[in-house]
């Protein structure tokens, strides 16, 4: 019997990325969603259930895995990072940190067998 409900840890960098979307821009997120033909209230059901300054475990159903992949799929944040670091507000180590963990988080998803492509930067 298939889990309803997933449990992924993901490191404070990684779910930084994953944040930005998913608490900044859940609207961008719920019409993705609805133009893919999800319903777009599968954003809501992504909590986070346990934050350390270790690791950030999300909680999600299933059915939620889409919003979860449009993430990273549609984050911008490393874009804006890009910007940043251009501009002096971040160290170029901090953007390679960033993108470093952009890869790990995709990586996480894909050894789940979640089919998550790259984020773009």
């Amino acid at each position: 019997m298939k889990l309803m409900t997933l449990s992924i840890k993901f490191t404070p960098t990684e779910f930084e990325i994953i944040e930005d979307r998913l608490f900044g821009a859940p609207d961008a997120i719920a019409g993705v969603m609805a133009e893919e033909g999800f319903d777009p209230s599968i954003v809501e059901d992504i909590k986070v259930y346990d934050r350390t300054g270790t690791s950030i475990t999300l909680m999600l159903p299933r059915k939620s895995i889409p919003a979860l992949v449009d993430c990273l799929e549609g984050s911008t944040y490393l874009y804006k990072s890009s910007d940043a670091a251009g501009d002096g507000q971040i160290t170029r180590g901090r953007l390679i940190s960033l993108r470093r963990a952009a890869k790990s988080a995709v990586d996480k998803l894909n050894k789940l067998g979640i089919e998550c492509g790259e984020v773009p930067c």
